[in-house]
């Protein structure tokens, strides 16, 4: 969408500047034909500005037709599953005390503080967060299992203004080749059984969130950052293993605790992926 609007940007500037380039010169055409390029300039910023709502560029999620496309939510079972861009260490609006708030950390294999979402999770959770999850680090040399999701307390994230009390550490797989801290044992191919591995996780995360009495729960994008996939094109193929497992989970299980699934996402073009996913999702339903 971005390379649509400079696209329609610069072809606007163009049309002006060629109407300059007709005369002998373009200093004797601005002068002479002051009127005129008033009247062209009014015209082509209302073309782009027309444009680029029409393509999707205001801040509030675009023009009508776009909005049309774009799902905030489905209840499935009476769960509710949004997507939004956010932070992850923030991401409720309001809290009811008489419920329980978890976030899912996208974990490593040794659950230890790293970089993105762990980073942030465990910067803003304190030392309280690394000695709850000491209780379920591996042996030394050794690594959980992709799909292992345990749970730990929240440490700082729960306070006067935040009621985040539960960590969701979630293993999902490693499918860049390119990041191998952990050894090739634990790089796994985007095939059928690395594909089974990462919607397990996504299972395993609200069975988990279900047994702990958790029910609002705050997923990231899963294999969708340092463990993605190297092939281009595969973040539709993520978000859909992503949306699809957790819908389907909503239907299959009957979950009593459940009520709300956030997909907490880093980006606009992310949170459109989803949206674009969720729509798929709805028509082969209809």
């Amino acid at each position: 969408m971005k390379s649509k609007r400079v696209f329609c940007l610069i072809l606007a500037l163009l049309l002006i500047v060629s109407q300059g380039l007709r005369a002998t010169s373009f200093c004797d055409f601005l002068y002479n034909n002051r009127s005129r390029i008033a009247v062209i300039s009014g015209f082509a910023v209302a073309a782009v500005l027309g444009l680029y709502y029409c393509l999707g560029g205001s801040q509030d999620g675009g023009s009508p037709r776009r909005l049309q496309r774009n799902i905030a939510s489905v209840i499935t079972n009476n769960i509710e599953i949004q997507k939004k861009q956010g932070n992850i260490v923030d991401p409720f609006e309001s809290y009811n005390n008489d419920e329980t708030y978890a976030i899912v950390n996208a974990a490593n294999p040794q659950l230890m503080n790293g970089g993105g979402v762990a980073g942030a999770i465990f910067s803003a959770a304190g030392s309280k967060l690394d000695q709850a999850c000491g209780c379920h680090r591996p042996p030394r040399g050794s690594l959980l299992r992709s799909s292992t999701v345990v749970v730990t307390e929240s440490g700082n994230l729960y306070n006067t203004n935040k009621k985040i009390s539960k960590v969701i550490h979630a293993v999902a797989p490693n499918f860049n080749r390119a990041h191998g801290l952990y050894g090739r044992s634990y790089i796994f191919d985007f095939n059928a059984r690395g594909k089974k591995l990462l919607a397990d996780t996504y299972a395993n995360v609200l069975d988990v969130a279900e047994q702990n009495g958790v029910h609002n729960v705050a997923i990231p994008f899963l294999s969708g950052g340092n463990f993605k996939p190297s092939q281009r094109g595969v973040e539709k193929e993520l978000a859909k293993i992503a949306v699809k497992t957790v819908i389907e989970s909503c239907k299959r299980n009957r979950f009593t605790n459940l009520k709300k699934v956030i997909f907490v996402l880093y980006d606009r073009d992310t949170v459109s992926l989803f949206s674009d996913v969720l729509v798929e999702l709805q028509k082969k339903e209809g």
